[in-house]
């Protein structure tokens, strides 16, 4: 059988064109509960998580999993079943995680405060799940689904009060789809990215993806929105590894500052970290940024007393799959990719282009979606055999242009289509103009993210005039609060470049 570098006629030593394979390194773990009841087993008296004036230990966080896996399983939720998490930061939305991956079933967070009705319904839909647990303050939108609705902060009270010894769950022979992450779709409607259990402890338990953290010492902050598949990032690197987690309260960035000073390893988007002062947190050892694209300025910044990570990589490759460890005053750049992911910048040929051309980045490895949930177009259309590993594993179309750098790194160059990235979000833009054109007497719409203003531009008939106001109640309804254009122009036609 011939290799691909004859396949592809390229030069046995593939640095001479834009291919790279991170490590190679072998990963144990079966299945993320299993890694949690291990590290419980080992430091069951460590705080696992703090939120403001409660905290959990890893033998309690263990034990309430288990009790809420057990009524859940009661309820009918086994292996392969899909649960809605409703939620906000909470003590509960992490035991409620655990608790569903205990059953091997995968678990879809969405924060109560941002998800529009009808992206819920949406959701509901798609992802064909048929119980959605809530905390309590959000308990009555789940109450008027077409889905067993539980509210889970009073059902973990009351297994907590009763406090009957758990039932045995079953042992499931596999542990596939840990979670979905549904990201903004073209037409408006969401799409979801199904995560593995696979995916995850690929990402977590190696370095630099384990960011570090020694067992029972490491404090962690929770920064990130719920919904976010950075979260998972901060929640399964901690917890999975012996850390601490410290949730972040709600409010203004300032409420953020105590948090910061109490921790050792932060993982942020750039937005975010720009608006703190590095010098007034000397206790942070490890920064990871990842979301969006970082600035020069902001990572010399950052970098100059502690670890700082430059990630990238997109929600199908499983938060990030491209580390760069910064260097003050040397140029940023995406990196390398992490453990046993790989990168290929192809040509429209699909073929691997020199080093220093630009072409499309295509990502490889056991980081890998398995594609997008009930839609077998679109994964067919971005998900492809890759011909670089001589094995049936895939390959993704990130839609990023780059290019590799002599000394092997990644630099980022922009976009193949119109997908930006908002306070962290992933936005489709054509999504956002279709959202605009559901407003009755809107003919046309685009949206455009012009110097961090997300615009909405739209054509109405001129005997027929729409007011700004009554075309973003129509994005409100449809989009959350990110993907909602905050300026509008009603126009007569496009403007066309010729």
């Amino acid at each position: 059988m011939e290799s691909w570098e004859e396949l592809y006629d390229l030069p046995a030593k593939s640095s001479l064109k834009s291919i790279s394979f991170g490590r190679s390194i072998r990963i144990n773990e079966r299945s993320i509960p299993s890694r949690l009841t291990s590290t419980a087993w080992k430091y069951p008296n460590v705080t696992a998580i703090e939120h403001l004036d409660s905290e959990i230990k890893y033998c309690d966080l263990e034990l309430q999993a288990t009790l809420l896996a057990s009524l859940l399983h009661q309820l009918g939720v086994k292996s392969g079943d899909r649960v809605c998490l409703l939620v906000h930061r909470s003590l509960s939305f992490f035991v409620a995680i655990f608790a569903i991956l205990k059953l091997a079933a995968s678990y879809i967070p969405l924060d109560g405060g941002i998800v529009t009705d009808q992206t819920l319904c949406s959701v509901i839909k798609n992802s064909q799940s048929l119980l959605i647990l809530c905390s309590s303050r959000y308990f009555h939108r789940g109450m008027i689904l077409e889905v067993h609705a539980l509210d889970l902060d009073k059902e973990l009270a009351e297994l907590l009060h009763n406090g009957s010894p758990p039932t045995l769950l079953p042992d499931p022979l596999t542990f596939g789809e840990a979670y979905v992450i549904y990201t903004s779709g073209t037409t408006g409607k969401p799409k979801g990215v199904s995560i593995s259990h696979k995916n995850i402890l690929n990402l977590v338990t190696v370095a630099p993806g384990n960011l570090g953290i020694t067992p029972a010492t490491t404090r962690v902050a929770q920064l990130m929105n719920v919904a976010f598949d950075m979260c998972a990032w901060e929640t399964f690197a901690s917890l999975l590894n012996g850390g601490t987690l410290i949730l972040r309260p709600s409010g203004i960035f300032s409420h953020w500052e105590p948090i910061l000073k109490s921790v050792q390893v932060i993982v942020v988007t750039p937005s975010i970290l720009a608006r703190f002062d590095p010098a007034q947190f000397p206790g942070i050892v490890t920064v990871a940024t990842a979301g969006e694209r970082c600035s020069q300025e902001l990572a010399d910044s950052w970098a100059k007393d502690r670890r700082f990570l430059n990630c990238c990589g997109p929600t199908e490759v499983t938060i990030i799959n491209q580390v760069h460890e910064h260097i003050p005053g040397l140029p940023i750049s995406i990196g390398f990719p992490t453990p046993n992911n790989s990168l290929y910048i192809l040509g429209d040929d699909m073929k691997p282009v020199a080093q220093g051309f630009s072409g499309t980045l295509w990502a490889g490895g056991d980081g890998i979606s398995e594609g997008y949930i009930n839609l077998p177009s679109l994964t067919q259309q971005q998900f492809q055999k890759d011909p670089f590993t001589g094995t049936s594993s895939i390959m993704y179309n990130t839609g990023d242009i780059a290019k590799q750098m002599a000394n092997g790194s990644f630099q980022y160059l922009g976009r193949r289509d119109d997908q930006v990235k908002i306070k962290g979000f992933r936005v489709e833009l054509d999504g956002i103009a279709a959202a605009m054109e559901t407003c009755p007497g809107v003919s046309s719409a685009v949206a455009l993210y012009i110097e961090n203003v997300l615009w909405g531009f739209y054509l109405h008939a001129k005997s027929q005039p729409v007011d700004s106001l009554s075309v973003q109640c129509a994005v409100q309804h449809i989009q959350p609060y990110y993907a909602v254009p905050t300026s509008y122009l009603a126009l007569d036609s496009f403007p066309l470049t010729k």
